[in-house]
């Protein structure tokens, strides 16, 4: 049996090797981190996270980071901008108030933008419809804005993403920046944050993948280890 440390620092965690796996009895796959970073040398990766977990236990099989200094395989433990990542909160949130994946939408303009004007309940000649799961696959921004703002509201979606692990570290035995929600002023503002459309949203790379875990599970999310 190895010896685990009861917390690993940050430090520990920048440049991940083989001898560090066996020492500190990480779930880490050595050969699978060493395809990851050959892959990201061979590429020139300038920056990027990489975060390989199984979806059944939880297990960190892969962590690897690499930015401006260099190989810092603890990047995947920070927290960076969201963005349509989001959606998942916001589309959750809805199937529970009722929607189903061919629930009905509608939007006018461009899926990628989000006006103001865009925001109006009411539909005319210019109003496309499509379902809420075509809606998530091409992450139409004014659908799921008009979610936040005309349907559901601030505190299912805030709700929703207390219960997807928000606002709390998603590591126990290492440091993690807690993933963050924007929180509305405006009704605007909520458009922005049920889409994911904004700068204060934050997800770190493992935490996505402790989210997506609930899905492969039958809605039982794992902690990440």
């Amino acid at each position: 049996n190895f010896s685990v440390p009861r917390y690993l620092s940050r430090e520990m965690l920048k440049h991940i090797t083989p001898e560090m796996i066996e020492a500190s009895g990480l779930s880490i796959d050595a050969d699978l981190q060493r395809f990851v970073a050959e892959t990201a040398q061979k590429y020139r990766v300038g920056f990027g996270a990489v975060a390989v977990m199984d979806a059944y236990t939880g297990d960190i099989l892969a962590l690897y980071g690499k930015d401006r200094g260099g190989e810092d395989c603890s990047i995947p433990l920070d927290a960076f901008l969201a963005a349509s990542v989001f959606k998942i909160v916001t589309a959750s949130a809805a199937i529970d108030h009722g929607m189903t994946p061919l629930s009905p939408v509608t939007y006018r303009g461009s899926p990628y933008t989000l006006y103001k004007g865009q925001l109006d309940a009411r539909d005319d000649r210019w109003s496309q419809q499509i379902t809420l799961a075509q809606a998530f696959a091409k992450s139409n921004n004014v659908v799921f804005g008009k979610l936040g703002a005309n349907f559901l509201g601030e505190h299912p979606i805030l709700l929703e993403a207390m219960r997807l692990g928000f606002w709390k570290p998603v590591m126990r035995e290492c440091w993690s920046e807690p993933s963050a929600v924007l929180i509305p002023q405006s009704q605007y503002n909520l458009a922005e944050m049920a889409c994911g459309f904004n700068h204060e949203t934050r997800m770190s790379p493992v935490h996505a993948a402790q989210i997506i875990s609930a899905v492969v599970n039958g809605g039982r999310m794992v902690t990440p280890r």
